[in-house]
């Protein structure tokens, strides 16, 4: 009669399997769930998109002339009363003044119509976005990682709205 060997835990080839299933699926789902974070992060520059565009045709019907609420203007009139960030002297590129929140920093755009908001990595920029307050198109530009505009919008252009 053959004795029964009882056994009280788990083999090193069990437990072997098992960390290398654990490995292949957390290489799977951690580039995914980085990319939908990351997207997460455009809702706060969609929302201050909408904000800004909504400010400035407010703007523009005060005034009754758009050229008032551009440029300096649009920095002083729309950008100051409309964003929760905190005003900034140490900005991205030398600008004189940005208004920063934890993952982004806004500027004014050097035309007419257009503002940027800069994705902070810890301290230097990933990518950013060129947005157009007039219309709310926007283009999304590599700074660091170059693949990063691919990844949130497939490709350069990139509606926010």
């Amino acid at each position: 009669m053959k004795k029964e060997i009882k056994r009280n835990g788990f083999t090193l080839i069990e437990l072997l399997v098992v960390v290398l299933i654990i490995g292949i699926l957390s290489a799977v789902a951690l580039p995914k769930y980085q990319k939908a974070v990351e997207k997460s992060r455009l809702s706060e520059v969609r929302i201050m998109a909408k904000a800004l565009r909504q400010a400035y045709q407010v703007c523009v019907l005060e005034e009754g002339n758009p050229s008032a609420c551009q440029y300096e203007n649009f920095q002083e009139k729309i950008m100051k009363n409309n964003l929760p960030g905190q005003t900034s002297s140490n900005c991205y590129g030398g600008v004189e003044t940005c208004f920063k929140t934890s993952n982004w920093e806004y500027q004014n755009g050097d035309t007419s119509s257009t503002f940027y908001a800069y994705r902070k990595i810890g301290n230097s920029i990933a990518y950013y976005f060129e947005i157009f307050y007039t219309d709310g198109d926007s283009m999304c530009y590599p700074e660091d990682d170059m693949d990063a505009c691919d990844k949130i919008c497939g490709g350069y252009e990139c509606s926010l709205d």
